[in-house]
């Protein structure tokens, strides 16, 4: 589902991680609108079960092809839920393709042996990454989605499970060389290679960095010195500045009260601090605050400043600048109460889905976005935005 959301644009994020993965590890360090009175926190044994009215703040289970089956659209289950809008779609076209990357990886990366040769040392290019496919949906996808809805329970099952993660991890190169080399050595080639003998954020305040640009980083300047929309801070201020301020406009403010209209007449009166769900990202936060209560937590008002005694995960903020978080000592989620919160999700998702069409909710954000990438290229005319 298309969220007022802007991703963070960065200069191949991924890149920098190989390589500096590479360094780092080769230290040796191993280091609803209407009114509605506040209802009291349900326990974990008091949630909705299946057959309730969402009236009485319960939901029937969906069957399939039934409640969220027929508010995504037909297609592959790896298609997209929705169509990029065209802010997204800007960003898209600002970020390098796979053969574009990969060819930035290896210039990089001969970039960084090269330098590390004229120094005296050896050093052997880091591969390009390889991602495997997903072997299921992943969220954002139409396959996701008539499975998962927003994927909030999803999350917790994912977090809560006992089978270990299995992280991608990048090859190391350098080290089976850097084994044979003195301690002293070894040190020296870590200062050639990122200009000091600690991995990144652990600088030793006693060893000032070195004078010259390390070959890591001379990699990682040549391989973004050619995107100016990448370096040109004016731009990407003024795009985070749009993009912040996009849910402000009157269009999608009078857009969002219809969506509210019509969750309340779809699934019934949903608060949050006995607050009304108001914006389109507030039905997943308050999918996310029934799992909260589900696992005994308080839903409770947050500071966005500094962390707070007790709080559990990150703070969230409601549509109408509210900050909640949950508090408290999380507890397992019953079977049977996880089922009921899937069923939940998988209704809420669907009466948000159909409500986001009956608004029109994406045709007027593409509306607002789109006026928005016009004024970005009128004001960057040499960045050849398209």
């Amino acid at each position: 589902m298309r969220r007022s959301v802007l991703r963070a644009m960065s200069v191949s994020t991924t890149l920098a991680m190989a390589m500096m993965s590479a360094g780092c590890s080769s230290s040796g360090d191993g280091s609803s609108p209407a009114t509605q009175r506040p209802q009291p926190a349900p326990a974990a044994s008091e949630t909705p079960a299946a057959g309730e009215t969402a009236a009485s703040g319960g939901v029937a289970p969906p069957t399939a092809g039934d409640a969220v089956g027929s508010t995504v659209p037909a297609g592959s289950e790896f298609d997209p839920l929705d169509p990029p809008g065209p802010l997204e779609q800007l960003q898209a076209n600002l970020t390098p393709t796979a053969e574009e990357a990969r060819a930035a990886h290896l210039e990089q990366e001969r970039i960084v042996a090269e330098c590390m040769h004229e120094s005296g040392w050896e050093y052997t290019p880091v591969p390009f990454p390889e991602v495997p496919p997903p072997s299921e949906a992943p969220p954002g996808t139409v396959g996701y989605a008539a499975r998962y809805g927003y994927g909030v329970v999803r999350n917790y099952e994912f977090g809560s499970s006992d089978t270990p993660v299995a992280y991608p991890t990048f090859l190391d190169t350098n080290q089976a060389y850097l084994d044979t080399l003195s301690k002293a050595d070894r040190e020296a080639w870590m200062i050639a290679f990122a200009g000091s003998t600690e991995p990144m954020g652990r600088r030793a305040l006693s060893q000032p960095p070195s004078t010259e640009v390390p070959c890591g980083q001379r990699g990682l300047n040549a391989s973004s010195a050619g995107d100016i929309r990448a370096t040109n801070a004016d731009f990407r201020a003024r795009l985070f500045d749009l993009a912040g301020t996009l849910d402000e406009d009157p269009r999608i403010v009078e857009a969002s009260k219809a969506w509210s209209g019509c969750m309340f007449a779809e699934f019934g009166p949903i608060e949050i601090l006995g607050r009304p769900v108001l914006g389109v990202d507030d039905a997943a936060a308050y999918m996310e605050s029934l799992v909260w209560l589900a696992q005994g937590l308080e839903v409770l008002p947050a500071d966005l400043q500094q962390p707070q005694t007790g709080m559990v995960g990150v703070v969230r903020v409601l549509a109408d600048g509210t900050p909640f978080a949950a508090f408290g000592v999380p507890q397992k989620i019953e079977p049977e109460t996880f089922k009921r919160l899937q069923a939940t999700e998988l209704e809420l998702f669907a009466a948000d889905r159909a409500c986001q069409q009956q608004a029109g909710i994406h045709s007027v954000r593409d509306d607002v976005e789109q006026e928005a990438v016009d004024a970005l290229r009128a004001e960057f005319p040499d960045l050849e935005l398209d």
